[in-house]
């Protein structure tokens, strides 16, 4: 299954400019979501400072990982062996419930957690969460 097919037209598009682009192109359209962004994220919200700061090096960051997203990663989902544990929220407005649940089933030792939280970054108990997880707790 194509899980990029499970994802909206301008989602799909997005990931086509991430293929094709160059980096300093994709950190472009990244800065100008970022700066919109900062307009709706006053100071003191928990997400400024990482807006500020992924401003402060031009939206390279996220435009490398766009970029790593897209391209092949040189393993198989299938020889991953080790226990992979996923937050989501069913209402992620950036990553289609229906994709994260597909990409878990290409990994035999993958749990789904389910982020009550309706928004694309972790809430503070998904996080706490996934530290237990690493913890081996």
């Amino acid at each position: 299954m194509d899980i990029l097919a499970l994802y909206s037209d301008f989602a799909r598009e997005a990931y086509a400019r991430y293929r094709e682009g160059t980096l300093e192109d994709i950190a472009q359209e990244f800065r100008t979501s970022f700066e919109q962004a900062l307009t709706r994220v006053p100071e003191g919200h928990p997400w400024h400072a990482s807006v500020v700061a992924t401003l402060a090096h031009g939206g390279v960051g996220p435009g490398r990982e766009a970029r790593l997203q897209i391209q092949p990663w040189g393993f198989s989902f299938a020889g991953i062996r080790v226990p992979v544990g996923a937050w989501h929220a069913r209402e992620d407005d950036m990553v289609p419930f229906d994709a994260a649940e597909a990409s878990l089933r290409k990994l035999s030792t993958a749990t789904l957690h389910i982020q009550q939280e309706p928004q694309h970054m972790p809430s503070d108990e998904a996080g706490q969460a996934l530290f237990r997880f690493l913890d081996g707790g």
